[in-house]
């Protein structure tokens, strides 16, 4: 076996044990999930209209869910929703569809465009784990060495 391909399943073998462990006071633990992810879409104007808290505005945000391995999302488990959020407490209130949508008329902005993920939220992960598997698969395949037939040398 050549010295790429024994380091490469070497890595890949440690990585899966690290994953398989149930040990988890020698070490932190991977984490492997749902994670509920809220990001901020839009930026609101800082008037009356949208005040929280004195000096705290509400801005529109997006509320989704991913699974996620080692925070690699690998898909989307709940479609992503606009919210009020706020960011300096991390805060969000959910508003009926006919509201969210006067706010967003009113402020000339997008829906659909503020309700698209990344791509590395919807294709990211996908693509790593994939690469993984491959890696994984081209380290188990046997190499091909080429013999040299050396001649026996008479002294």
């Amino acid at each position: 076996m050549n010295k790429y391909k024994f380091l490469l399943t070497t890595v890949l073998a440690v990585f899966a044990v690290l994953i398989a462990s149930n040990d988890t006071q020698a070490r932190a633990r991977i984490p492997v999930g749902d994670m509920e992810a809220l990001n901020k879409s839009a930026d609101l104007p800082d008037t009356e209209e949208f005040m929280i808290d004195e000096g705290q505005y509400a801005d529109v945000g997006t509320l989704y869910s991913v699974f996620t391995v080692a925070f690699v999302p690998l898909w989307v488990t709940q479609e992503p929703k606009l919210v009020m959020y706020n960011e300096k407490d991390g805060k969000y209130l959910e508003l009926p569809d006919a509201e969210m949508d006067k706010i967003l008329k009113d402020n000339k902005l997008e829906k659909d465009k503020l309700l698209s993920l990344g791509f590395f939220v919807r294709f990211g992960g996908k693509l790593i784990a994939l690469a993984l598997l491959a890696l994984i698969i081209y380290g188990m395949i046997p190499s091909k060495k080429k013999k040299e037939n050396i001649a026996p040398q008479h002294i």
